[in-house]
């Protein structure tokens, strides 16, 4: 682990910083700085009590778009619910939510979004991918839009696409659907599901996924659904658009949900594009991922966030790797006033393969996000993780990217580094690069550097 700290510019703040908490949740307090100062004086407290977030989310979890699209998602928003109202709300004593600014992401009342949408191909045209046409889905307020989507070329090519309906109670579908990431045990009235994480997570290692993922499930409408039969190798880039509206009137909350699957010996090129569009700046994007990649299958995916300036960006990312399979990630995140990625891949089978690269970007008083995890849980498993923060402003990064290598993964080879540049003396990052290893055959390192922009 080597770091480099740069001279006279911006502020760095690493694992071992201690935190100072009074009677309930005051002011963080780091080395004697308060947040305030730290973020400058004209900045409110990130904090909020427990009760009030106790409120938010019992409030969010009722504001729904329209009912389901399907019965089949009225059994799983009940049953996710069921089981938000037992997750213990977030708070700065949480490891997965130490640097987080709760206020700012709990602190707005979101309306329900309005089931006319009022979006246009005019207003999504700009943010089309060049050369996708016939391989478009774009759902509005985590609805499918068919007016705006052109399915026509991928679904030639063999793959399955569209919303939940169109899928025809696929069993695909609906297992994926079950999922969600760091579940404490199965969901209420369900049975275990594959896959799942054991009861008892480690709360010091996790990403803190779990509530907004079961937030995500109590408000489910819709979901885009891409599979991609074994042995079937898609040639044409895939785009998915997932597209918060921004009313100026009333900021709203929407649950995006996208399920992927690649099948034996597949391959696929997706795009997720994550942009707000109306006449606000301000909205809030509670993103839920599941990828499912089988034996000797591939999958390119691209995620971009593009929210507007003041929203509330958050994505959760759930990937499991079979043998000889390989999932690769690059990420950037441009917009909204807080956005967070949290990414989970396991490599679950031998030969298993976890690419990540990811860029986060924070001007102003913007602060971006990422905390990932990845799990080598079989032999001859492979990862590579490339992280770079850009910040100016006020601006703040966070990274917090942990490799567990299980006892089984011997001959892992696994890499890590983050790459910071503060382009201004108030430019602010933090960094957590972590490594547990139990297996004793194994090739990984991890790292993190800080730098600023050269004198001339």
């Amino acid at each position: 682990h080597g770091s480099q700290a740069a001279a006279g510019r911006g502020r760095v703040r690493g694992a071992t910083t201690p935190l100072g908490f009074g009677r309930g949740l005051r002011s963080m307090v780091t080395d004697e700085v308060s947040e305030t100062e730290m973020r400058g004086t004209d900045a409110a407290p990130s904090t909020t009590t427990e009760e009030a977030l106790d409120d938010w989310f019992n409030a969010m979890s009722t504001r729904n778009l329209v009912a389901p699209v399907s019965d089949m998602l009225n059994a799983k928003r009940a049953a996710g619910a069921e089981f938000l109202s037992t997750l213990p709300r977030p708070t700065r004593r949480m490891e997965p939510w130490r640097y987080s600014d709760l206020k700012g992401m709990f602190g707005t009342d979101y309306a329900s979004p309005s089931a006319s949408h009022g979006v246009s191909m005019a207003d999504v045209e700009p943010y089309f991918l060049e050369g996708s046409e016939g391989a478009r889905l774009v759902f509005v307020d985590g609805a499918w839009d068919e007016s705006l989507s052109d399915c026509s070329k991928i679904l030639e090519e063999g793959v399955a696409v569209g919303g939940t309906r169109s899928m025809g109670g696929d069993d695909t579908v609906t297992t994926m659907l079950d999922y969600l990431p760091e579940l404490m045990g199965p969901l209420p009235g369900l049975p275990t599901l594959p896959n799942q994480p054991p009861p008892g997570v480690n709360k010091e290692t996790c990403t803190g996924a779990s509530i907004m993922a079961a937030l995500n499930q109590a408000c489910i409408v819709d979901a885009a659904c891409v599979v991609v039969p074994a042995g079937v190798e898609a040639t044409s880039n895939l785009q998915v658009v997932f597209v918060s509206t921004a009313n100026s009137a009333a900021p709203s909350i929407s649950h995006p949900r996208l399920l992927i699957k690649a099948g034996e010996g597949a391959k696929l090129n997706l795009t997720q594009s994550m942009v707000g569009i109306g006449d606000g700046d301000n909205h809030f994007t509670n993103g839920l991922t599941r990828v499912v990649v089988e034996k000797d299958a591939e999958v390119d995916h691209t995620y971009i966030q593009e929210a507007c300036s003041k929203a509330q960006a958050y994505e959760a990312m759930s990937i499991n790797v079979a043998e000889s399979g390989r999932h690769s990630l690059l990420a950037v995140c441009l917009g909204g006033a807080q956005s967070r990625l949290n990414y989970d891949v396991v490599l679950e089978e031998e030969k298993g393969t976890g690419e990540i690269t990811t860029i986060l970007m924070a001007g102003e008083t913007q602060i971006s996000d990422l905390h990932s995890s990845i799990t080598h849980a079989a032999p001859s498993t492979v990862s590579r993780q490339q992280h770079r923060n850009i910040v100016s402003g006020r601006g703040e990064c966070v990274f917090k990217g942990r490799i567990k290598v299980e006892q089984i993964a011997q001959e892992t080879d696994s890499e890590q580094l983050c790459r910071t540049l503060l382009l201004t003396d108030r430019a602010k990052v933090v960094m957590m690069p972590s490594l547990e290893i139990i297996a004793d055959q194994v090739k990984c390192t991890h790292g993190a550097t800080v730098s600023d922009l050269a004198g001339e």
